[in-house]
């Protein structure tokens, strides 16, 4: 019976009685001990015995040994070896109701992992569609570059023809900088993005594989059908469900308190004072006992927990509701996000198209001497941010994608 008894039950127990060196203090025994367990002379106290040798003795005589008194004043000690079992008839559900209510609460668990999941691919697939925006935007800009560059090179001929300034050239050798000066915070961003991404994917920080934004594709299938059921699909709002399932369930387990209950208990084992006949078949025992209980004293109690419970009830179905006109908000919001992002796109590609042509013809003009490099330069602004602003609105687009992929309850199935 000692030897089963793991030495932590009596240590805080002989501790007390220890003496109060650094050694028996809980911190630096602990440390002591770890530090210590591997040399060989703890083997060599461990083989002997010691510290269960005098400690574990103690807790045996502690707990183990009862004194019996007998009638001729000695005292003797008995030794019990037993098991108790105890059954309850489920008569009015209680046990029902709280197991149903212990699985939704398991359910609920599971419906917060998948909230959880569920964030996780809507952030990796935004930073990947940003990832991909910053590449396109970079490739813009390189290509700006590479344009302003050749305006230098027409100005500088202009000016020998007396088509232009001097100021023209020394302006459009700025403009060529202004330009050039966002290429490093363009890589830079698309460093930290990808770092980012690598993190979220549970890699080590270093470049990401990748597509480009114009191979994405903008329009993909949409699920349909009734917008009820498509919110079920939803994590957060199986979560909210089956938090309120289980409050449910904690309301009807409540009301089974006031009611009777009946038991059914057995005793069986092993008794006797001396050691020798405590196996032997003279110290066995048994008994069945079965009772029906009537919560009497216990009202005001059983009123309290049912109180609470119906509260608890009330609140999680508030919490519910809102949860769904939250998920429906979100929907709707998404869907008119892809819509609008969807018109953007088209509008944005005829205005690239009517700038386009705009810098052609003041281009033209500036070489027939019709037009000065103000123009010139006024087209071409328009159309770098024209051009990174249609960037921005084919994010938008596949990013408003990915909020009504959120918005139903995709990334799970």
């Amino acid at each position: 019976m000692v030897a089963a008894q793991p030495l932590l039950v009596v240590l805080p127990e002989v501790l007390q009685a220890a003496p109060r060196g650094r050694h028996y203090r809980w911190g630096h025994y602990w440390r002591w001990y770890h530090g210590r367990r591997h040399h060989g002379w703890w083997h060599y106290y461990r083989r002997r015995h010691y510290w269960w040798h005098y400690y574990g003795r103690y807790h045996q005589r502690h707990y183990y040994y009862r004194p019996v008194y007998r009638d001729g004043g000695g005292a003797a000690h008995q030794y019990l070896l037993g098991l108790s079992s105890s059954w309850e008839a489920d008569v009015w559900g209680k046990l029902r109701s709280t197991k149903r209510s212990y699985a939704a609460y398991v359910l609920q668990s599971e419906a917060y992992r998948r909230v959880v999941l569920t964030q996780l691919i809507a952030d990796i697939a935004d930073n990947y569609y940003s990832l991909l925006a910053l590449d396109a935007q970079l490739e813009i800009t390189r290509q700006t570059v590479q344009n302003r560059i050749q305006d230098v090179e027409v100005m500088k001929l202009l000016l020998e023809g007396d088509v232009v300034t001097g100021a023209a050239v020394v302006q459009s050798e700025a403009q060529r900088y202004a330009v050039e000066v966002t290429i490093p915070d363009l890589e830079r961003n698309i460093r930290e993005t990808e770092n980012l991404l690598a993190t979220l994917l549970g890699r080590t920080p270093g470049p990401i594989e990748r597509g480009t934004l114009a191979g994405q594709d903008a329009s993909p299938a949409l699920l349909t059908g009734v917008p009820g059921q498509l919110l079920r699909n939803r994590p957060d709002v199986q979560q909210a469900e089956y938090t309120f399932e289980s409050t449910f369930e904690q309301t009807n387990a409540a009301r089974t308190y006031f009611y009777p209950s009946f038991t059914i208990t057995a005793n069986g084992g092993l008794t006797s004072t001396t050691i020798q006949n405590l196996f032997s078949p003279t110290a066995i025992f048994a008994s069945v006992v079965g009772g029906l209980a009537q919560p009497v004293f216990n009202q005001g109690i059983n009123r309290l927990r049912l109180a609470r419970s119906q509260a608890l009830q009330q609140e999680y179905l508030y919490t519910y509701q809102q949860t769904m006109f939250t998920a429906g908000q979100e929907v709707s919001n998404a869907l008119f996000a892809y819509q609008s992002a969807t018109e953007k796109a088209r509008i944005r590609a005829q205005q690239l198209d009517a700038l386009n042509k705009a810098v052609d013809y003041t281009h033209e003009l500036l070489r027939a001497g019709f037009a000065n490099y103000t123009e010139v330069l006024t087209a071409q602004q328009s159309l770098l941010q024209a051009q990174l602003s249609g960037v921005n609105d084919q994010l938008q687009q596949r990013q408003a994608v990915t909020n009504l992929y959120h918005a139903l309850g995709g990334g799970w199935r």
